[in-house]
């Protein structure tokens, strides 16, 4: 009976539209309510899931990235794609695809990446002659190599996840090489559906204009180089995404002096709502991982061992996913009819 009312709570909050987070805080609470358990233990569970040292690093990540996003270190990195990859048959579409792969491996963010490229690129893409379409889906789906290429947040929760048993270090290792080919295929299929629509090419500038924006676009590479290297050469986690924000803010503010105060006000309000989405998100998600529910009447066993890996968070989150996606298709089907 508790695993009925968790699932059918959470499926009716989700098909209303509601958001995951509160879906799941919502369903656990009437599990506690329903097995007489004191509703204190909602909160004491949300605080104590995000109560975790290694979620520390999550903010720094984000507001290293947002700092980029709002500096302008983007443009550099798109100019350093384009004179590279812009000369082949539907070379926007190219850049598109290597740029996310640059500035994905700079913030570790797939929102910061559509953010940045999506405004800066989709128009430019749109009067070449390319269709919006066709643009909006390249720079959504090179976006996710923000998510594989490290530095990456959810690296960071699925380690949590799983205990602390998997080093960070080796997950970020571990998604260089996928997180290339995947942008590689990418090219590959941009570059045959732009033949199939006769897409436009540019000029080869040639390889000194190569060099020149490669070095232009070094100091945003080297933020990459403070974030990774500082969890691979064992440095702590939270202390390397503080020094990458550090070097962002001394990049942007000093350097290429392309922040201002108003962009660094709003750099740090954006910071702030996505770490407060993402850590209620981490703390409801914990309440149905830290609930066993029997297949025996209605008992339910309760427990939270903070040595044992919270397998239960990472399949509550994969079992979201296609529900989540789901409804989200549905919506965007709505507002496009």
């Amino acid at each position: 009976m508790g695993l009925t009312i968790l699932l059918g709570v959470f499926g009716l909050c989700i098909a209303v539209g509601m958001p995951v987070a509160f879906a799941m805080g919502i369903s656990a609470t009437l599990i506690f309510a329903y097995e007489g358990f004191p509703l204190l233990i909602t909160f004491q569970r949300i605080i104590s899931g995000i109560s975790v040292f290694s979620l520390l690093a999550i903010p720094f990540f984000i507001f290293a990235g947002e700092l980029m996003l709002r500096g302008g270190i983007a443009r550099p990195l798109v100019r350093f794609a384009s004179t590279l990859v812009g000369h082949v048959r539907g070379g926007l579409a190219s850049v598109n695809i290597f740029s996310s792969m640059l500035f994905g491996g700079i913030s570790g963010s797939a929102i910061a990446d559509i953010s940045a490229l999506g405004s800066l690129l989709i128009p430019v893409m749109k009067e070449k002659g390319y269709r919006p379409d066709y643009a909006v889906n390249v720079t959504a789906t090179s976006s996710i190599a923000g998510v594989v290429i490290p530095p990456s947040h959810n690296m960071i929760i699925f380690s949590m996840a799983a205990g602390g048993g998997i080093s960070i270090s080796k997950l970020f290792l571990a998604g260089v090489v996928p997180g290339i080919l995947m942008c590689v295929c990418l090219a590959i299929a941009a570059y045959v559906l732009a033949v199939k629509h006769n897409y436009p090419s540019e000029a080869f500038p040639g390889w000194r204009a190569v060099l020149v924006s490669a070095v232009a676009a070094l100091p945003g590479f080297i933020t990459a180089v403070i974030i990774v290297g500082g969890v691979v050469w064992r440095l702590h986690r939270h202390r390397s995404g503080a020094f990458g924000a550090i070097y962002a803010l001394v990049l942007t503010g000093l350097v290429y002096r392309s922040l201002d105060w108003p962009a660094f006000k709003l750099a740090i309000q954006t910071s702030v709502r996505t770490t407060a989405m993402v850590m209620i998100l981490i703390g409801c998600a914990d309440l149905p991982a830290d609930c066993e529910v029997s297949g025996y009447g209605s008992d339910a066993v309760w427990h939270h061992d903070a040595d044992e890996p919270r397998v239960g968070s990472l399949y509550a989150n994969g079992g979201n996913l296609p529900v989540c996606g789901l409804r989200r298709r549905q919506g965007s089907d709505r507002r496009r009819a």
